[in-house]
């Protein structure tokens, strides 16, 4: 009985051990996926060294989509060195959607170094289910999917007798 609570109890850290590992890296895949644009309209500005895009703007990174009205991408070279979008500025309605949750506000700012996008602008996230929260500021990195909120946040909810809501994922 001994050897067999010690076989499952090794096979269940190794099964603890293997999730983080596969989560980082997935960060690192998404870390160093190209980010490509496409938009209706498209003008390269020289002397500002940036892309401006606009109308139906699709910004995409790996297996998440960041939608605007007007993007200015800004180049610069990145932490290996090579040239790609170092800052986006997404304006008008912008909106990020994950199969968790919606992000919308006025403005998105996504510091790439940072893997962080700033969602200002009557920000709002859209949990399934009806929740919503809203807050001045939105952060969302875009390589854990994390969601944190800065300054006066308010909330939404629908709830039922047998609903159990877990905000862990924030």
């Amino acid at each position: 009985m001994k050897k067999i609570t010690v076989i499952f109890i090794t096979a269940l850290l190794g099964t603890f051990i293997a999730i983080p590992a596969n989560a980082v890296e997935k960060a690192e895949k998404k870390k160093k996926a190209p980010v490509t644009i496409n938009a209706d309209k498209m003008q390269y500005l020289q002397k500002e060294n940036c892309m401006v895009a606009e109308k139906n703007v699709v910004v995409a990174l790996d297996d998440q989509s960041l939608m605007a009205d007007k993007v200015i991408a800004f180049q610069g070279i990145n932490s290996d060195g090579k040239q790609d979008f170092t800052r986006i500025v997404a304006t008008g309605d912008v909106v990020i959607k994950t199969p968790e949750r919606s992000l919308y506000g006025k403005k998105a700012v996504w510091n790439r170094n940072e893997n962080v996008i700033r969602f200002t602008g009557n920000p709002v996230v859209k949990i399934k289910g009806g929740q919503e929260i809203s807050a001045e500021v939105i952060k969302y990195n875009v390589l854990t999917g994390k969601v944190t909120f800065e300054g006066v946040a308010k909330a939404k909810m629908k709830m039922s007798g047998k609903n159990n809501i877990d905000f862990s994922g924030f």
